[in-house]
């Protein structure tokens, strides 16, 4: 995910890939079956996370007021994390 991330899936190689993630080319396409099955996992995957700190945000018992407060707060978090690559 962050190897798409930071060069964008025209900008990911097949070989970048398979580089980054330490695997043979058949062990690859026996695991995702093509670049483009792999950049939807991993862009599903990217959606899971960022559903869960926002529902997280909005599940509490609080008045609404807090909540798009924790929102926010949780937006600005996620959105300023370091790990990330930048544009997240």
């Amino acid at each position: 995910m962050k190897l798409f991330w930071e060069r964008g899936y025209e900008g990911t190689s097949f070989a970048d890939l398979t580089q980054t993630m330490k695997v043979n080319p058949s062990s690859f396409y026996n695991s995702f079956g093509s670049k483009e099955k792999l950049y939807r996992e991993a862009t599903e995957a990217y959606l899971e996370d960022a559903a869960s700190w926002f529902q997280s945000a909005l599940e509490q018992h609080v008045d609404t007021r807090t909540a798009f407060e924790h929102l926010l707060q949780a937006t600005a978090s996620a959105f300023t994390n370091r790990i990330a690559p930048q544009g997240a």
